[in-house]
């Protein structure tokens, strides 16, 4: 897969106070992004710490909020649903995998971490 495919379906993922928090990708049949629990809570407690986060997509400079959906989430996988408050730009590139790209295969993707020299994140290419 193009990895400008993965580029264009990558989010980074803001508290309300603008700290990098982590990444999250586009969930082409649902309309929503994924990311991992840990980002916007306490896997092991179950607790959401960031119900509601900003999601920035830097290609186009183009940010909204979003919310948790607790009832699609799972801790125990790690996985946390969040639904975007306003439609995606149309930059925004929606790719479909199936099985035979994802299991038993290498690949590739980017993301935002966050360290101290970068508090708002470093594009992780």
């Amino acid at each position: 897969m193009d990895s400008d495919v993965l580029r264009n379906c990558t989010f980074e993922v803001q508290s309300q106070e603008n700290t990098t928090l982590g990444t999250a990708f586009v969930a082409p049949e649902y309309g929503h992004l994924l990311t991992c629990y840990h980002i916007v809570g306490n896997p092991r407690s179950k607790q959401i710490r960031h119900p509601v986060v900003k999601v920035r997509f830097h290609l186009c400079n183009w940010a909204a909020s979003a919310n948790v959906v607790e009832e699609l989430s799972r801790a125990s996988a790690d996985i946390a649903v969040l639904r975007v408050c306003d439609p995606f730009p149309p930059e925004v590139q929606c790719p479909t995998f199936s099985s035979e790209v994802v299991y038993g295969n290498r690949f590739r993707s980017f993301g935002f971490r966050k360290s101290s020299d970068f508090p708002h994140g470093l594009d992780a290419r």
